[in-house]
């Protein structure tokens, strides 16, 4: 037998043999590709929806469980002198302002002058404002009369126009910063409150804390995501603070008979005097960052409402309920 009768190639039903392994092979690579590549997705989006779930109700838990905080001032039912004057209003009275489902014409405007349209908040979701004063204070070390500048033994963290309260255990001022000196006084003239004394004279045995009101709230964030936010009074621009979170539904513990324990939970709209809430329960509606993360439609459940929506986005609801330790009696 010669070479060239001993030479052969590949019959037409071997190459179509070949080609189909080929493309079953590689069919099944993508396959199992495309798939670990989804279970990373959906694991990834899932890891930070947990992440985002509980940092957003720790976050909320430690600042609301601190409204009402006035340091050692009386209880907020006793007599406290406020100098503030009536366009700068702050009433410690109000420790939690709660509005309920809000939209464009229900959140009360008195807590920032330009009202709900300044901080963009999205229709559905619950608003809550908070009021305390921040920190262990600084203290005040002289103070000769009560029109006079109070010396304090650190002013790093004041500045004009900040409010403020000056207490001394006893007898409690509400009032605006005007000036501050080069020393370090803290002035508190006329220009900025209704009369430049204060209710006492307040030495080396009283405190000055500066004052906070916050408002947190849903909004869309520069790229369309949901997201929770925060304003500060004297803080021109909203703070976003955790992505993804699609909603905000608050029930407030309303204590009718000072037992210290809440006798209902009723929305905002429904309190009778918010001065006797011990506890707020809050529930965020957190969802994926992305789209398509699920099969078919997840429904979610908040406070016996079971909602299902018209995506393939996976929400989780996260709930606490957080203890107002200044309201328990």
């Amino acid at each position: 037998m010669n070479a060239k009768q001993s030479q052969r190639g590949f019959t037409l039903t071997e190459m179509m043999v070949s080609v189909a392994l080929g493309i079953f092979i590689i069919t099944g690579m993508v396959q199992l590709y495309t798939s670990n590549a989804q279970y990373y997705r959906v694991q990834e989006n899932l890891s930070r929806l947990q992440e985002n779930g509980r940092f957003a109700l720790h976050l909320l838990a430690n600042d609301i469980t601190a409204a009402g905080y006035i340091g050692c001032a009386p209880p907020l039912d006793t007599d406290i002198i406020n100098q503030l004057l009536a366009a700068d209003s702050y009433d410690v009275d109000d420790e939690i302002v709660g509005s309920e489902a809000i939209t464009a014409t229900e959140w009360a405007p008195t807590l920032f002058a330009t009202g709900i349209t300044a901080i963009g908040a999205v229709g559905g979701s619950d608003i809550i404002t908070i009021r305390k004063a921040i920190g262990a204070g600084t203290s005040i070390t002289a103070h000769a009369t009560a029109a006079a500048d109070l010396e304090v033994a650190d002013f790093s963290g004041f500045k004009i126009d900040d409010i403020v309260l000056a207490e001394n255990c006893e007898e409690t001022t509400i009032f605006k910063i005007s000036g501050i000196t080069g020393a370090g006084e803290i002035q508190h003239s006329t220009s900025s409150n209704i009369t430049a004394d204060l209710a006492a004279i307040y030495d080396n045995d009283a405190y000055l804390y500066k004052l906070l009101s916050r408002t947190y709230f849903i909004r869309n964030n520069s790229v369309g995501q949901p997201a929770l936010y925060r304003k500060d009074r004297d803080n021109a621009l909203s703070e976003e603070l955790i992505e993804g979170i699609e909603a905000m539904q608050i029930i407030y513990g309303e204590d009718t008979d000072s037992s210290g324990s809440p006798n209902t939970y009723l929305t905002a709209d429904n309190v009778g005097d918010m001065n006797n809430i011990v506890s707020i329960r809050i529930s965020l509606l957190v969802r994926t960052l992305e789209d398509n993360i699920a099969t078919e439609a997840v429904p979610y459940t908040i406070f016996g409402v079971t909602t299902t929506p018209d995506d393939l986005v996976i929400r989780r609801v996260f709930t606490t309920t957080i203890a107002i330790r200044n309201n328990l009696s």
